[in-house]
C-alpha cells in the first residue's frame, strides 16, 4: 500500500494499474487504502468518470469519507456539478455521512476552476445534509469568489458564518483584501481599511492578513493603516 501511495500522490495513474494489478496477481484483496490511493490518483489527474466507475465497483470494501473526498473534488475540479450531487447521493445510499471534510475538498476544488454557481450548489448541498461548515470552509467558499474577483461577495458570506455560530478565520479577512486587490478597485486605501478593521473585531491579526494588506496597498502605505485601523505594526506582524 505504500508504494502504491507513492504513486497516487504523483498522479501516477498507469504505475497505480500496474502495482494493484500485482496485488491481485499475489492473491491479495485490495483494502480501503489501496482503493483510496488509487481513487487520489484518478482524481490528480482529473479523471472523474473513471473514479467513480472505481468507486462503484469496490465490491465487498466500504468506501469511507475519505473515498468519497477524492472522488467528489474531481468532478469538482472539472466543474461538473451533476457529477458531484450523484456522488453525494452514493455516499447517502451506502451511509457514509457527507462531512465538513469533504465540502472543504469539493469547495477548494470549484474554487481552482474558478466556479461559484458550482461551489455554492454544493455548499446548499452539503448544508441540506446537516453538514455544519467551519470556518476552514467558509474562508475556501470566500476563495471562490475571490478567485473572480467578487469581493462584494464577502460581507454576506460573513454574516453567514455568524448566524451559524462560526467565528471567521484571519485567513477569511487575508482572502478578502486579496480579492480587493484583485479588482483593481480605484477605492482600494477605504475598501482594505474596512476589511481591516472587521478582521480586528472578529479575530487576531496575523501574519497572512499583514502580507495580504502589503500586496494590496504596498509596504509603505499598509504601515500606515496597519497602524491607524489596527495599532499594530507591519513589520511585527510578518515578523
Amino acid at each position: 500500500n505504500s508504494i502504491l501511495h507513492a504513486w497516487a500522490r504523483l498522479g501516477d495513474v498507469e504505475r497505480c494499474k500496474k502495482w494493484m494489478a500485482s496485488i491481485l496477481e499475489a492473491g491479495l484483496t485490495p483494502d480501503i487504502v489501496s482503493y483510496n490511493s488509487m481513487l487520489h490518483a484518478h482524481a490528480t489527474q482529473g479523471d472523474a468518470e473513471r473514479a467513480e466507475e472505481l468507486l462503484r465497483s469496490m465490491g465487498e470494501v466500504r468506501p469511507n469519507a475519505r473515498t468519497f473526498t477524492a472522488v467528489l473534488s474531481a468532478f469538482a475540479r472539472s466543474g461538473d456539478v451533476e457529477g458531484v450531487t450523484r456522488v453525494m447521493q452514493f455516499a447517502a445510499e451506502l451511509g457514509v455521512p457527507a462531512d465538513v471534510i469533504m465540502l472543504t475538498a469539493v469547495l477548494g476544488a470549484f474554487a481552482r476552476c474558478g466556479d461559484v454557481e458550482g461551489a455554492r450548489a454544493a455548499f446548499r448541498a452539503f448544508r441540506a445534509q446537516g453538514v455544519q461548515p467551519d470556518a476552514r470552509a467558509f474562508s475556501t467558499l470566500a476563495q471562490v469568489h475571490a478567485g473572480i474577483g467578487q469581493p462584494e461577495a464577502f460581507p454576506a458570506i460573513l454574516e453567514e458564518q455568524q448566524a451559524a455560530g462560526v467565528v471567521p478565520s484571519s485567513y477569511f479577512f487575508a482572502v478578502w483584501l486579496e480579492a480587493h486587490r484583485t479588482t483593481g478597485n480605484s477605492d482600494l486605501d477605504a475598501e482594505a481599511r474596512a476589511v481591516l478593521r472587521l478582521a480586528v473585531e472578529h479575530t487576531a491579526i496575523d501574519r497572512g492578513v499583514a502580507l495580504a494588506l502589503v500586496r494590496a496597498v504596498g509596504r509603505e502605505h499598509a504601515t500606515l493603516v496597519m497602524r491607524e485601523e489596527a495599532d499594530a505594526d507591519v513589520e511585527v506582524v510578518m515578523g
